[in-house]
């Protein structure tokens, strides 16, 4: 599994904010919708963030 890391502290509120350049990296707009899970790779959490598909109307 290849990755890209930056390493973030939370905001004092246990909010991530990622840095402008790596989101758009991943090709995610600012307000977009995401929907995020929480995994166990090789011993470690991590979270997946994925863009939320469309539901249609």
């Amino acid at each position: 599994m290849e990755a890209i890391k930056v390493t973030r502290n939370l905001d004092g509120k246990g909010r991530l904010i990622l840095p402008r350049d790596f989101r758009e990296a991943a090709g995610f707009e600012p307000d977009q919708r995401v929907s995020v899970a929480l995994a166990d790779l090789e011993g470690e959490k991590v979270f997946i963030i994925a863009k939320r598909k469309e539901e249609p109307k």
